[in-house]
């Protein structure tokens, strides 16, 4: 188990330097469909690396044993092997029970969606499903899916919501949001990989915005930005509400 924690130490070590690349240097650029590779490039890197072995030879003069017994006395060799383990009982459980409760939390909001997209009217658009929904939830797509409740927006804002979230779509955001989720579930521990999930999250609202202006009134877009209604909001979705350009 010791390797096994020393492995979790790397990788996130690795995130730290990806995530550090991105904040210092491209955080205010506008490379939005570059950084989104950097983002994911980085998790894959994180994983793997550490486990590319590099091997050096030392030598070294090995103590007969009678004299390892002399150098260590027998009282703290019995608390050392009785330490080595407890501790690892206790890391080990601790870590998995995390894992645990936070997987449990990634299925409910995949449940969340499918009973949300039950409540709704259904009918499709090329490559996109629309959900009509009556709930109360702000404007958000899951994959090809379209999620949003059409009485609380007027045509034209309706309008410019469903074209960022089609771009959203349309490039699969919803796999970098699903991958950030997994790596939040591996090492839950690292309040690094919630800024690191987060930044993922927010360059992709980015990314949406500079390619919906694009295809819609600015001024319209504008005002949609300023005036963001709340709903419910799904953490593993790209909702308009998170929007921050």
């Amino acid at each position: 188990m010791e390797a096994f924690a020393i492995y979790l130490l790397k990788v996130s070590g690795i995130l730290v330097i990806f995530w550090s690349v991105y904040r210092i240097f491209l955080h205010q650029e506008t490379t939005f469909t570059s950084n989104r590779f950097l983002l994911l490039l980085g998790l894959p890197t994180a994983l793997f690396l550490p486990l590319m072995k590099f091997k050096k030879l030392v030598y070294l003069d090995i103590l007969p044993e009678d004299n390892l017994n002399a150098i260590i006395p027998s009282s703290l060799a019995d608390s050392a092997s009785t330490a080595s383990g407890i501790l690892p009982l206790v890391f080990t459980v601790t870590y998995f029970l995390g894992c645990l409760f936070f997987l449990t939390r990634l299925l409910i909001q995949l449940r969340a969606i499918r009973q949300l997209a039950k409540t709704g009217h259904i009918w499709r658009e090329d490559e996109f499903v629309h959900i009509e929904t009556p709930k109360d939830v702000a404007p958000f797509s899951f994959f090809k899916s379209l999620f949003y409740n059409p009485t609380q927006y007027q045509k034209t804002h309706l309008d410019a919501i469903l074209t960022h979230e089609k771009v959203h779509a349309r490039e699969w955001h919803s796999i970098d949001v699903l991958i950030g989720e997994v790596f939040k579930i591996v090492i839950w521990f690292n309040p690094l990989v919630w800024l690191y999930e987060r930044s993922m999250k927010q360059n992709l609202e980015f990314l949406a915005d500079a390619k919906t202006v694009d295809m819609v009134n600015k001024k319209t877009y504008q005002y949609l930005m300023i005036k963001q209604e709340t709903g419910q909001q799904i953490a593993i979705t790209n909702s308009f509400h998170n929007s921050l350009t």
